[in-house]
């Protein structure tokens, strides 16, 4: 696969959108990085940022500390003195979010039987793009969720988040609480221009998971496919930009990769 094959390829996008173009150019950088790794050297890996998805918007991750604050927050806050089951909602919400990456939308509509307690393992149904997954989880936030149903005491398959009303959660509720109560309890007040919200803890734990797999010595390219994938993403393309997101806080996964983009992370829902 050499440049000019590339480039003849690359012909073909001219006149479509440059996010779509993106797209092109992030899978054949793949493909490229997979050949090398097989062991066919002569292969061009095409260079990063030759096409721009032409928007600004950089989502908010959360540093270790300020999820430390935010926990914290959760757990001090006095949220409602006569409904002690809200309080101890936004605390295991939370903490699934940050430690799971779903989407706050894929939370709040989980029934119980989506969530597994014997085998740990939450089951993601219809979600974005109407795909559905399995997101395995590990033992402290299994003890959050025992202890949640155990307090509230679900007996059938309704939400597995229910309100005190008994209906499920309304997002707008939830993203409201965390902005106008948590962080601000939690010390985090946003700088001007920048947007921090729930789906914020989504991309805090795709770059805290990045930088850790990385660190315990991951190859790179190995590990966004298992993040894609867990993260319910329809292509590699939607994890990849993780790694532009990371570059002030864990620099060295940029020297580890290639195959970056900017701007193709809005809120999702």
């Amino acid at each position: 696969m050499t440049q000019a094959d590339i480039e003849q390829f690359l012909l073909r996008t001219n006149g479509h959108k440059s996010s779509t173009r993106a797209g092109y150019e992030s899978m054949i950088r793949q493909l490229g990085m997979y050949l090398r790794n097989c062991g066919y050297n002569d292969i061009h890996i095409l260079p990063e940022g030759i096409t721009k998805s032409g928007t600004d918007f950089v989502p908010y991750v959360f540093s270790e500390n300020e999820i430390v604050r935010i926990l914290r927050a959760t757990d001090n806050l006095d949220w409602y003195r006569d409904k002690a089951s809200t309080g101890l909602f936004y605390r295991v919400l939370v903490r699934l979010l940050y430690s799971t990456g779903l989407r706050i939308d894929e939370a709040l509509g989980l029934h119980v039987s989506s969530v597994d307690l014997e085998n740990r393992i939450i089951t993601v149904h219809k979600s974005k793009g109407g795909t559905s997954r399995l997101v395995p989880y590990d033992e402290s936030l299994h003890k959050w969720l025992m202890e949640y149903l155990t307090q509230v005491g679900r007996h059938d398959d309704n939400y597995f988040f229910r309100s005190p009303r008994n209906e499920r959660y309304a997002v707008v509720t939830v993203q409201w609480m965390f902005k106008n109560k948590l962080l601000p309890a939690a010390g985090i007040v946003p700088a001007v221009g920048q947007r921090i919200s729930l789906h914020s803890l989504r991309h805090t734990f795709a770059c805290h998971s990045l930088n850790k797999m990385i660190e315990n010595g991951k190859d790179s390219f190995c590990t966004l496919p298992y993040l894609s994938t867990y993260l319910g993403h329809v292509n590699i393309e939607s994890s990849e930009i993780y790694l532009r997101l990371t570059k002030e806080r864990f620099t060295g996964i940029l020297d580890a990769c290639v195959g970056t983009y900017e701007g193709r992370l809005s809120d999702e829902k």
